[in-house]
């Protein structure tokens, strides 16, 4: 699925990927010489719900399904090992899961949609990662 970004000129040093597997996020930093599709294994259950390309975001935040929000640095992500699978993103319950994903970078506030609301990242408190998240009611 690395096929599907394109790259262009710029250079880059890691590559975040976030995938749905057996209803767990999972999400893992591969440095630039190490992405290779070859070494990228998918089971039939797994999902990709977001490929990036990390260049100057320094957030990230993660929405589910249910309408929990977690908000979290970057750096809190460690970089993938050989025979690593990833760390896990946000608690999820239930039948929840990762359904949006937003990037927050040094050109500030990100615009967020859920439901028919929109509000600003700066709305979002910073937390930890695995953690549950803050619940917004969809008010549509």
């Amino acid at each position: 699925y690395f096929n599907d970004i394109t790259l262009g000129e710029e250079q880059f040093d890691k590559i975040l990927e976030i995938l749905e597997q057996n209803s767990v996020d999972v999400l893992r930093i591969t440095e630039e010489e190490e992405v290779d599709d070859e070494e990228i294994i998918l089971t039939e259950e797994d999902e990709v719900v977001s490929v990036a390309v990390l260049t100057d975001q320094q957030q990230i935040i993660l929405q589910s399904r249910e309408g929990y929000f977690l908000k979290f640095d970057l750096e809190e992500i460690p970089e993938k090992k050989k025979n690593a699978v990833g760390v896990r993103g946000m608690k999820l319950t239930g039948n929840d899961c990762v359904q949006q994903v937003y990037y927050c970078g040094s050109a500030g506030e990100v615009q967020i949609s859920y439901g028919e609301q929109v509000f600003g990242s700066d709305r979002l408190r910073t937390a930890k990662r695995d953690g549950r998240g803050t619940k917004f009611k969809n008010l549509s």
